[in-house]
């Protein structure tokens, strides 16, 4: 796991980490990111939610941050019994253990992302949670979709309540469809375009 240093500095945050073309790729989707040349670091708006984006963002890596609790210091399975109680309806059911997986994974993404025991959260949390996924980590609608699915299913089999509409949450883009076959006029315009013996034997077709 690496680690990832970000702290306040003339109203901004500066975030400093080694070089890696992935993380940099990922800095550049932060909006106002600045680079400094010279010193050889990042700094980024000191928004009010810009610390738990950057969470969301370098996900898998260690956010040294001061004045806040490093990952690394936190119970490291915090809410197990509630996960415990997620897992046991999952294996009721006879989901698949990818779903069992993939459930439970994201069940820990909200509670590390707010720092907050499940009972405290709600559906606004969960919408912000999500939105972050499609703006930040630039998910697919369907990862967005399962995300949803997982935290419902934990609320409802974890907690014992289930969550109220989850609204205003930024939905991740569906990528564009390429149509599978060629249309008439398609089929025509490629058949105008061949002489000869090929044309003749894509007629045959």
């Amino acid at each position: 796991m690496a680690s990832i240093t970000v702290r306040p500095d003339n109203g901004r945050l500066l975030v400093l980490f080694s070089y890696c073309p992935e993380r940099v790729a990922k800095i550049k989707t932060v909006p106002g990111r600045l680079w400094h040349g010279p010193e050889k670091y990042w700094s980024v708006p000191n928004d009010a939610d810009m610390l738990a984006r950057l969470r969301v963002l370098f996900e898998g890596d260690r956010i040294e941050h001061p004045g806040t609790p490093a990952p690394s210091l936190r119970p490291e399975h915090a809410g197990d019994a509630i996960l415990d109680k997620v897992r046991s309806a999952i294996r009721t059911r006879h989901f698949s253990p990818h779903t069992e997986s993939a459930y439970i994974a994201w069940t820990r993404r909200l509670l590390e992302r707010t720092d907050r025991p499940l009972e405290e959260l709600g559906e606004i949390e969960v919408s912000r949670f999500l939105s972050d996924l499609a703006e930040v980590a630039h998910v697919s609608a369907s990862t967005q979709n399962q995300a949803l699915n997982a935290l419902l299913f934990a609320f409802e089999h974890g907690l014992g309540r289930k969550l109220g509409l989850v609204s205003g949450v930024v939905r991740a883009k569906r990528p564009e469809r390429l149509p599978v076959v060629l249309s008439k006029d398609e089929v025509r315009h490629v058949l105008d375009g061949m002489h000869g013996i090929p044309r003749l034997m894509a007629m045959l077709l």
